[in-house]
């Protein structure tokens, strides 16, 4: 492949396959479809983002740029990286009202991160997705196993675990038995109730037997490689002594 045949993740691609799992998309979601080059978080002095230029990340941690600059605000930060313009903007919480309208009238996707990110890990997940995609699928395979699998751990069950996938994709899930019991969780923010959906489905192992089948329901541009994974690569470790057990 040249350079003229590349073809850069879209922000969507971004917030679903690189940005922290918890990540929430607070505004701006017009420009989900907008290329990412690159990811750079910020400094902690004015001028925040040096060599900043189009069509990249910028990764804000607003409290250690106020240390220098007190007077900072999120909303003049966004109003800044629309000049430029950025593809998005992530930062640690909380983001105020303001911030948010600035965002939604700009169409920057102003993203929350988990205020546990660490924004220089985070970068270099958006540039390994930008470079070696491959690799970077790898990686969120292995951390959507880490999360589902600490879910069984803390003992929630077969109802928590489904709730967790439904947190982390963020559509419906519908779990079926051989039995004919369904277990149904919806997200708290679905998107458009109307249209038409489709599924990502998967058979349920336990003990090298199928018990059932699970499926991911949305409209079908919501439907993605994030979406994927969760079911087939990150698929849930479902508790052992399930279905016996179906708490």
């Amino acid at each position: 492949m040249t350079m003229n045949d590349f073809v850069p993740p879209t922000v969507r691609d971004v917030w679903r396959m690189a940005l922290p799992l918890g990540t929430r998309l607070v505004a701006g979601g017009a420009g989900l479809g907008r290329p990412v080059r690159w990811a750079r978080p910020s400094g902690h002095t004015l001028p925040l983002f040096p060599g900043l230029s189009a069509e990249e990340l910028a990764l804000l941690d607003l409290k250690a740029a106020r240390v220098f600059t007190p007077s900072l605000t999120l909303t003049r930060v966004v109003s800044a990286l629309a000049e430029i313009p950025v593809s998005a903007l992530a930062t640690f919480p909380p983001v105020d009202a303001g911030a948010r309208a600035r965002a939604d009238e700009v169409g920057i996707p102003l993203f929350e991160l988990p205020a546990s990110a660490d924004l220089a890990r985070v970068a270099r997940a958006v540039v390994r997705l930008i470079s070696d995609p491959e690799a970077q699928e790898e990686a969120r395979a292995a951390e959507l196993l880490r999360r589902l699998t600490q879910c069984v751990a803390q003992g929630e069950g077969v109802k928590g675990v489904l709730a967790n996938v439904v947190r982390l994709t963020g559509h419906q899930a519908e779990l079926k038995l051989l039995d004919g019991t369904l277990f149904t969780e919806a997200p708290l923010n679905p998107g458009r109730a109307d249209g038409h959906t489709e599924r990502v489905e998967v058979a349920v192992h336990v003990g090298g037997r199928q018990v059932g089948t699970l499926w991911l329901v949305d409209v079908p541009e919501r439907l993605d490689r994030f979406s994927q994974l969760v079911a087939v690569r990150g698929r849930p470790p479902w508790p052992w002594n399930w279905p016996s057990s179906k708490q």
